[in-house]
């Protein structure tokens, strides 16, 4: 949100509905502020403020961002107050929970259009079917290149320790036990060491498998990390296991600042490196492939430098002007539509 804002066209204005204010930055935004202070998980008082935002910002064009708790009441009084409302789809859509069904018949019948930042052929069909029937587009998040600074260098970091990063939430989704066995795997001449940032329900199992296999020394688990591009840009080489994603931002990351990756050949990380030979692909079910793919950057320095200057040019695809220019077409574009009806 911020990207988009920041690159917004000259004339434009923005407000920011949101809930207790937890990002103090917001403050410094070119941005009308409205904020709602929760008075527990599901708040009705939260329809009478999004009432009042409308009202008095009188915007040609909502975007309802998450979560539900919010976007519902959203949905909802910019329909009732005849506005034109886009919908976001944030991850891999489908039915978690009873909530998501009340979102989802919400954007139904309040939405005018759906935004996607990922591919729509991974969410559910219910969710494949509203995209369709809202005239859905996709557009992937932008990254800010001007943050890049002097951070960029295709080259191995640390010297004889190569470093592994690892991005994400102990889940299963996200395949940790399985980057765990891969490592297991390695011969033992080769010095590493893999960073895990990200906190979940495998954290423990992740643990366990590593101190069986002797190799707990190696991997440091650092919990939950606000600043991960930094990390990033300390390490040698991102591993992405995961056996689903949504918009893969951390490749996208990793990328703009030529750290090599190692990925699971899915859908969403095919959309991104596509055949540009920017990334080693893996299979994420087979931990000898995983290792294989580790050890390619491991034992071929020019293989290394290839792909940190070919991931650069894929990344640079990503600049969050771009996607601020689609988005702005799409809303001018609902704005005129509603004009002219």
């Amino acid at each position: 949100m911020h990207l988009l804002i920041k690159h917004a066209p000259p004339e434009s204005t923005h407000a920011i509905l949101c809930v207790d204010q937890r990002n103090a930055d917001i403050n410094e935004w070119p941005v009308e502020l409205f904020v709602h202070q929760r008075r527990g998980k599901f708040d009705w008082g939260f329809f009478r403020t999004c009432r009042n935002c409308i009202s008095q910002f009188n915007p040609d064009v909502i975007h309802v961002w998450l979560p539900p708790v919010i976007s519902i009441p959203a949905l909802v009084m910019a329909a009732i107050q005849g506005k034109p409302v886009v919908f976001s789809y944030r991850n891999l859509m489908r039915f978690r929970r009873a909530l998501d069904v009340v979102e989802y018949c919400a954007a139904l019948l309040c939405s005018t259009k759906v935004i996607s930042n990922n591919l729509i052929c991974q969410s559910s069909w219910a969710y494949r079917l509203l995209y369709h029937l809202k005239n859905g587009c996709t557009i992937p998040n932008g990254f800010d290149f001007s943050a890049l600074g002097n951070q960029i260098g295709p080259s191995v970091k640390s010297g004889d320790l190569f470093r592994l990063i690892f991005v994400g939430r102990l889940v299963e989704q996200k395949n940790i036990l399985y980057l765990i066995r891969a490592l297991a795997l390695l011969p033992r001449k080769y010095n590493w060491q893999l960073n895990v940032y990200g906190e979940g329900s495998q954290k423990s199992d992740a643990i366990k498998i590593a101190s069986e296999h002797g190799i707990i020394q190696n991997i440091v688990f650092h919990g939950f990390e606000p600043d991960i591009f930094s990390k990033i840009a300390e390490s040698d080489l991102l591993v992405i296991p995961s056996v689903s994603e949504g918009m893969p931002n951390v490749l996208i990351e990793a990328l703009s600042i030529k750290i090599p990756v190692v990925a699971s050949s899915i859908p969403a990380i095919l959309d991104v490196v596509g055949d540009s030979e920017s990334s080693i692909l893996i299979d994420p079910s087979d931990p000898r492939n995983i290792a294989d793919g580790i050890r390619m950057f491991m034992d071929n320095h020019g293989v290394y430098l290839k792909n940190a200057e070919k991931g650069f040019l894929v990344a640079k695809r990503y600049d969050a002007r771009t996607m601020s220019i689609k988005y702005y077409d799409e809303y001018e574009k609902l704005n005129i539509n509603h004009l002219l009806n």
